[in-house]
């Protein structure tokens, strides 16, 4: 089985080449207009943007004071920036990479060796964060077996396996793996960690996950 896995692993394109770096710390959250409270607090803010900008022409037209526009233009910016937080999502120099795994059965075959020999200890045979190292560890792991896995990135995965994870006082929580796994071999490890979370494979190659 482990020749197999290598010989597999071997035939895959560079992981990381040619790949789209993202700049920004951050990257546009369309899924928050979901929620009914910061639509219409933003639909309501650019309604009064709208109407500071027809009170503001109105006072160049008739020579009037701009109070009225000034007024309003206020209540705008205070009914939207305080959601404008809200549309933004954390990214990471790799957010968008693309995985070139195709997700399928044989990827995620080689991802469960690799998963069993660097991530069990910790997260468990079945991703629950139940594993052997688990209860000693500063902060026990997340599962990898809820939805909210399945809606990161692939790119966003990535960095973390790679970079590994820590608080906000430093605490690391998950170690990085750059040193221990080759960039083809945290793919198949994210396509494995994927199926814990209930996702399937396929025999042809898979969109590429772009949830965020």
């Amino acid at each position: 089985m482990t020749i197999v896995v290598a010989a597999w692993l071997a035939a895959l394109p560079p992981g990381a080449h040619e790949q789209p770096i993202w700049p920004l710390s951050w990257q546009p959250y369309w899924a928050a207009l979901d929620d009914p409270d910061i639509a219409a607090r933003l639909w309501a803010g650019g309604g009064a943007i709208a109407v500071s900008v027809v009170c503001a022409l109105g006072a160049l037209r008739w020579r009037a004071s701009g109070l009225a526009a000034v007024a309003t233009f206020a209540v705008a910016i205070g009914l939207i920036v305080p959601r404008l937080g809200a549309l933004t999502a954390p990214a990471y120099p790799t957010s968008f990479f693309e995985s070139p795994t195709g997700f399928t059965k044989a990827s995620v075959v080689a991802g469960a060796v690799l998963y069993q020999a660097h991530c069990i200890a910790c997260h468990g045979p079945r991703g629950f964060g139940d594993g052997p190292r688990a209860s000693g560890l500063p902060v026990r792991p997340a599962p990898l077996t809820g939805f909210h896995l399945l809606e990161r990135s692939d790119g966003e995965m990535f960095w973390l396996l790679t970079n590994g994870i820590a608080t906000a006082k430093a605490v690391v929580t998950m170690p990085a793996f750059a040193a221990e796994l080759t960039e083809d071999q945290r793919w198949v490890v994210i396509d494995y960690v994927r199926t814990l979370a209930g996702a399937e494979p396929g025999d042809a190659p898979a969109a590429s996950h772009h949830h965020h």
